[in-house]
């Protein structure tokens, strides 16, 4: 609850600064793709069967985002908004999470996260007089998984039939001896690259966005097979500039 409170109180400094700098840029989005906390890109792009031959799979997420962008050589001043350098700040809701299943077992962990980048460095270019516009953009970011569920359903003829919810906040034993902890990292810092297309007079921007976290999301307890237990992230999302 305190990483929680520490997160809203940095992201509501963020957003008074963000307002108070002015001649920014602001635009709302919405974004969908994979969205997983059991392993890195490699994890992904294998798709291996991980314990006892449990197939994974990753999470459809989605992201309503917000973002604000200056550019750099008139950052604080008035005028029109230049191409070149930009400092691009983005938050957002998104979810993600993963599932493992074969025949007689299947898990899947699903949480709800809020993510702030807000020192993305970007480079905007101009076409066509400025109406089209291609922006990449990369740098770090943090998120907060602040709700979840993690689902197990047993189905086997010699054991026979279980089915548990369990809350992300929730502890579980982990060990023969009976020790409990928590199975999931709900804090994460990673780094993220995106490229944003825009058109109609640059009001309307169409983008990708890839996420690679450092934390383990999962606690190696609780992971089956190789995977890193890292948040990896590929979204395509469409938003609006005002």
């Amino acid at each position: 609850m305190k990483k929680l409170l520490s997160i809203i109180a940095v992201c509501l400094l963020s957003l008074q600064a963000v307002f108070a700098l002015g001649d920014a840029q602001f635009g709302v989005d919405l974004g969908a793709g994979i969205v997983t906390n059991f392993g890195s890109s490699q994890d992904v792009l294998s798709l291996k069967p991980g314990y006892n031959d449990l197939a994974l799979k990753p999470n459809f997420g989605w992201r309503l985002g917000f973002e604000a962008s200056w550019n750099l050589k008139s950052i604080g001043q008035g005028g029109p908004v230049e191409a070149g350098p930009r400092w691009v700040l983005q938050a957002g809701f998104s979810t993600r999470g993963y599932h493992w299943k074969n025949k007689s077992y299947k898990e899947s962990l699903h949480t709800f996260d809020f993510q702030v980048a807000p020192f993305l460095f970007g480079w905007h270019f101009n076409f066509r007089g400025g109406e089209i516009g291609l922006r990449p953009h990369t740098g770090p970011y943090v998120s907060l998984d602040f709700a979840g569920l993690n689902k197990t359903k047993y189905d086997d003829e010699d054991f026979g039939n279980e089915e548990s919810k369990t809350s992300i906040w929730e502890k579980e034993i982990y060990n023969e001896k009976g020790d409990e902890k928590r199975p999931h990292q709900f804090f994460d810092v990673g780094w993220q690259e995106g490229v944003d297309v825009y058109l109609l007079d640059q009001h309307l921007y169409l983008g990708i966005m890839v996420q690679e976290g450092f934390m383990q999301m999962v606690k190696k307890d609780f992971r089956g097979g190789n995977s890193a237990g890292t948040h990896f992230g590929f979204m395509a999302r469409v938003g609006y500039r005002f």
